[in-house]
């Protein structure tokens, strides 16, 4: 059995439980307007998937 699948699926449920409060802090604390801060690290963190080869990447070991 792969458990690849189900360890990325845990790991990201636990990090968007993590980062959610941050999230909440930062409107709190700065208003509507830092969601660019977000949206460029989220942006960064695509590019970055799409450049590395490994379990972590966007395309996987599929290639």
């Amino acid at each position: 059995m792969d458990w690849t699948g189900i360890i990325l699926g845990a790991s990201a449920f636990l990090i968007i439980g993590l980062f959610h409060p941050i999230v909440i802090k930062a409107e709190y604390y700065w208003g509507k307007g830092c969601w660019w801060l977000f949206a460029v690290v989220g942006l960064g963190f695509c590019i970055a998937s799409l450049l590395s080869n490994g379990v972590l990447s966007a395309f996987g070991h599929y290639q």
